[in-house]
């Protein structure tokens, strides 16, 4: 805690610059502006001592860690079939045009053939 700042280090991560900053100022301000307790209650479901040291097998902010590299597994994996997707319709674009204009260019050569 620093001033109104609240940081969750983690050990793993810290070298990534990687953490989560808590503005107690600006929580107060939010929660009390829209009359909205649901900020306090996220706040002390991810500082509070069950979810940093529960009892039981997964800490909250692990399970969030895992969830979050599944989704990016998905993304990722999302992304390149849609990179290989479109990598396929140009390819085939290409070739179509590539075709449709060898086909025009040899017309031209049997017309101009064919006038001799």
């Amino acid at each position: 805690m620093a001033g109104n700042i609240v940081y969750l280090l983690e050990q793993e991560k810290w070298f990534r610059g990687s953490y989560l900053v808590f503005d107690l100022e600006e929580l107060f301000t939010e929660a009390t502006a829209n009359r909205n307790a649901n900020y306090y209650a996220l706040f002390y479901f991810l500082l509070s001592k069950e979810s940093l040291t529960p009892e039981s097998n997964m800490v909250l902010l692990d399970q969030l860690d895992e969830d979050s590299h599944k989704t990016a597994y998905e993304v990722t994996k999302d992304l390149k079939e849609g990179i290989i997707h479109a990598v396929e319709a140009l390819a085939n674009e290409a070739l179509y045009f590539q075709k449709k204009c060898l086909q025009e260019v040899l017309m031209k050569q049997m017309i101009h053939l064919n006038k001799k």
